[in-house]
């Protein structure tokens, strides 16, 4: 989902990122944890700020690693900081 509920810390720990109601379906951003290149899928998650394609890059994406921060999984982060984006 380009408008996710749940986030990641660390390696493998989903978090809420925002309370989420019981019942709610649980929904993650590839951006967080999806760093392939080759990855180049659509997305009709009908959210305001859908990027109708999600990429293997777009954790890169200024935007996203904003409103992401904290959330990303520690291979995404351990990209930053090599200097990938």
């Amino acid at each position: 989902s380009c408008r996710p509920n749940v986030g990641v810390r660390g390696q493998i720990t989903f978090v809420a990122m925002r309370d989420i109601p019981a019942g709610s379906e649980l929904t993650i951003d590839y951006a967080m944890i999806d760093g392939d290149p080759a990855e180049h899928m659509e997305c009709s998650c009908g959210a305001p700020e859908c990027r109708k394609i999600v990429t293997g890059n777009d954790w890169q994406l200024p935007e996203l690693r904003r409103r992401y921060t904290g959330y990303f999984s520690r291979y995404i982060q351990d990209r930053f900081v090599a200097g990938g984006g």
